[in-house]
C-alpha cells in the first residue's frame, strides 16, 4: 500500500495524541481528586527543587 507522507504523518500524530488523551481520561476517572491533589503538592516541591538545582550562570534564558 502507498500512502502520501503527509497523511501517514497525520495519522501517526493523531493516534499518539488520541492514546495520550485516552490515558489522561482513564486516570482522571479512576483516581480520586483528593489523591491527585496530594501528588500535585509533592510534584510542586520536586519541580521547584529541580528547577532551582539546574540553574546555571551560563543559562541566561532561565
Amino acid at each position: 500500500m502507498h500512502f502520501p507522507t503527509w497523511l501517514l504523518g497525520l495519522v501517526i500524530v493523531g493516534v499518539c495524541v488520541g492514546i495520550s488523551l485516552g490515558g489522561v481520561v482513564l486516570v482522571r476517572r479512576s483516581v480520586k481528586l483528593s489523591d491527585l491533589e496530594e501528588h500535585h503538592d509533592v510534584a510542586g516541591f520536586i519541580l521547584a527543587w529541580w528547577v532551582s538545582s539546574t540553574r546555571c550562570c551560563s543559562r541566561s534564558w532561565w
